[in-house]
C-alpha cells in the first residue's frame, strides 16, 4: 500500500517510497492487483473493555478523558479505523481519534455515561464529519499547524505541494460514498475487482468507473492547485526530501490504526 493508502487507513506515515496517481483506464488493469485485501489479518471486532461505562462516570470531562485516554480502554483507536473505512473518507486519523476522545469525555461528564455502545459509535462518526467539514489548511478550524505537518508529510511521498494534497483530499471527500468506497476498495485495499464489485452489489465495470470518478475528482483539484506552468511533480519537489511522520497519541508517528473490513 503506498503512503496514500496509509493516511487513508490511518497507518504511520513515514514511509518514503514513491507513489503516483493511478489512472483505471479499464477494468483490466485493475484486475492485475493483488487479491490479497490490504486488510487481511486486521481486527474485525471493536471491543471495549469491560466495564466501560464506569470510566465514563463524573462531571469532571477531564478526569473522564484522562481514564478513557490511557491504555485505550474504550478501544477507540480500532473503533475510528472501522469507521473511517466505512466512511471511506482521507482525512488525519489522529486527528479524528482525539476529536472522539474529547466528544466522549465532554458528552458523559454533561450527559452521564451511555446505555448502550451505539452512543460511542455516534460520537465517533461525528468526529470523523467533524475532520472532513474542517479545512484547517485555510485556517477555518483547529489544529491548522498538526494539519499543515501532516500534508508536508504525505506531499512527499506523492511529489505534491501539501496545499494541493489538501486540496485533492477535500476534493475526494466530496464525492459520492459509492466513489469513495470504490476507491477504497480498488485503489487502497487493492481487493480484487470481481470480489469487490461482488461485495458492493455492483459490476466491476461499473465499480471501476467509481473509482475512477473519485481518483480523477481528487487529481483535478490537485492540478488546480497547482502552480501554472508546473506540473504536480515539479510543485512537490522540493518537498521531496526525507520527513519524520508528525507524532500522534502513540508518539510513533502519525497515526496507528488498524483498518478492518468490516462495521462495529
Amino acid at each position: 500500500m503506498g503512503p496514500y493508502g496509509r493516511w487513508a487507513a490511518g497507518e504511520p506515515a513515514n514511509s518514503q517510497s514513491g507513489v503516483s496517481f493511478v489512472f483505471m483506464s479499464d477494468e483490466s488493469h485493475v484486475r492485475r492487483r493483488s487479491p490479497r485485501r490490504a486488510t487481511q489479518g486486521s481486527p474485525r471486532r471493536w471491543r471495549p473493555a469491560e466495564g466501560w461505562r464506569d470510566l465514563l462516570v463524573g462531571r469532571d470531562p477531564e478526569a473522564v478523558l484522562a481514564r478513557i485516554a490511557e491504555d485505550d480502554p474504550l478501544d477507540l483507536r480500532r473503533l475510528c479505523a472501522l469507521r473511517l473505512r466505512e466512511a471511506a473518507v482521507l482525512v488525519d486519523a489522529d486527528r479524528v481519534h482525539l476529536g472522539a476522545l474529547s466528544l466522549i469525555a465532554f458528552t458523559a461528564a454533561s450527559d452521564g455515561p451511555p446505555d448502550r455502545r451505539r452512543t460511542l459509535v455516534a460520537l465517533v462518526d461525528r468526529a470523523v464529519a467533524e475532520a472532513v467539514a474542517d479545512a484547517p489548511l485555510e485556517g477555518r478550524g483547529p489544529g491548522a499547524e498538526r494539519a499543515a505537518a501532516v500534508f508536508r508529510a504525505f506531499a512527499a511521498p506523492l511529489a505534491l505541494e501539501p496545499h494541493a494534497l489538501g486540496r485533492a483530499c477535500e476534493s475526494f471527500n466530496a464525492c459520492s460514498p459509492r466513489e469513495r468506497s470504490a476507491f477504497f476498495a480498488l485503489v487502497v485495499e487493492r481487493r480484487d475487482l470481481d470480489d469487490a464489485a461482488r461485495d458492493a452489489r455492483s459490476t466491476p465495470v461499473e465499480l471501476a468507473r467509481l473509482a475512477r470518478r473519485a481518483l480523477e475528482a481528487a487529481l483535478a483539484a490537485a492540478l488546480e492547485a497547482t502552480p501554472r506552468g508546473a506540473s504536480p511533480t515539479e510543485a512537490g519537489a522540493e518537498n521531496a526530501r526525507p520527513h519524520s511522520a508528525p507524532a500522534g497519541p502513540t508518539g510513533e508517528g502519525q497515526g496507528a490504526l488498524e483498518v478492518s473490513d468490516g462495521g462495529c
